[in-house]
């Protein structure tokens, strides 16, 4: 993995004072040290380092670039435990630290393996309308095409399959049928290439979904999703969560809040920021940024309604049905939390559901 070389690229032994390379590529300087020097040095089957000096051409470098294939890395769902996995199969015991740093300037391609919350995708069952589907749900116009093998095979099989049998009736996520079982391997991996972007238009793109990112109906707690990812709550009131229901088709908004609860969260990106709406007014109206300066914790959940108000207050039984007359009680779909709970309050509640 570690080679020392002349300045003509040719491998060189001991007491040499030697260029260090690291999978063919050069070693930054940052927080290098003579432990570093000494460790490598025994890497490489010497007893110790003499020295440790910076050639010129590294001055002001600010890191040491993650590589694949030749190419950089894209920070695209880039996570912590990425980097760890990466530093594991490199032959590192871990991550010692991470660098949040500006991506401006990088250029990422839309083509990769899909992914599922964190896991790869199977191929049976997988079509154009599958593939079409997915990519307007990441938020994209189109899908360019589709094939699935273990290009990767290393990084794909650290991965769990968390999708299979994706079946779609047409180009539309709410037509597809899936499972999150699978009789595959690796080698039936979705790899997947998208291109255009809904964010060209001002059009909102919403869905409101639940905790295995499934669509969320009328009367339940949703995460809201814009183009496939998250809205922060910055300047988010009431109005704008009317507005954003009515766009969704529902009649009006009950309630909306903010917070980092299901843990899909941590998997997308946060597509929109400040929006700002007029009351009565429709989407197109509303000002918003495609920018942010968010985290999770702001993400809004909305409780969106239609005609009906719905009952806040239901029981759900073992079998998870709620048409119960006992069994865990929800209110507008999450529990409730017994601090200050007593028989009044019990009684207050089976009286405003009908008992």
């Amino acid at each position: 993995i570690f080679q020392l070389i002349n300045e003509n690229g040719n491998p060189v032994g001991a007491n040499v004072e030697a260029l260090l390379t690291y999978q063919g590529g050069t070693v930054c300087d940052d927080y290098f040290t003579d432990n570093s020097a000494n460790a490598i040095c025994k890497e490489m089957g010497f007893s110790h380092s003499e020295e440790a000096v910076v050639s010129p051409q590294s001055t002001g470098s600010s890191g040491i670039n993650a590589e694949y294939g030749g190419g950089t890395v894209c920070d695209d769902y880039f996570t912590d435990n990425s980097a760890n996995a990466i530093c594991k199969e490199m032959g590192f015991s871990h991550l010692q630290s991470s660098l949040e740093i500006s991506l401006d300037d990088v250029s990422c391609s839309d083509e990769d393996w899909s992914s599922y919350q964190g896991g790869t995708v199977c191929d049976d069952y997988f079509t154009d309308n599958s593939a079409n589907a997915i990519c307007k749900e990441m938020g994209f116009s189109h899908s360019e095409g589709w094939t699935s093998g273990s290009v990767r095979h290393d990084l794909q099989s650290s991965l769990e399959i968390s999708l299979d049998d994706v079946s779609c009736s047409d180009e539309d996520w709410s037509s597809c049928s899936y499972d999150t079982s699978h009789n595959c391997a690796h080698s039936e991996d979705v790899y997947l290439e998208c291109a255009g972007s809904s964010d060209e238009s001002t059009e909102g793109n919403f869905r409101l979904v639940n905790g295995l990112g499934e669509s969320a109906g009328p009367g339940e707690w949703a995460l809201l999703l814009y183009n496939g990812g998250t809205v922060c709550d910055d300047g988010f009131e009431m109005t704008e969560a009317d507005v954003i229901c009515k766009e969704l088709g529902f009649s009006s908004a009950l309630d909306h809040k903010n917070g980092a609860f299901l843990d899909i969260q941590d998997n997308l990106s946060i597509n929109l920021d400040d929006v700002d709406c007029s009351e009565g007014s429709s989407w197109s109206d509303c000002g918003f940024s495609m920018d942010h300066n968010c985290g999770h914790s702001e993400d809004v959940f909305l409780l969106c309604i239609g005609e009906e108000i719905p009952q806040p207050f239901t029981l759900m039984d073992e079998n998870q049905q709620t048409n119960s007359n006992s069994g865990l009680l929800l209110y507008y779909g999450g529990t409730v939390c017994d601090d200050s709970f007593d028989l009044n309050a019990a009684n207050a509640i089976c009286n405003a559901m009908g008992y």
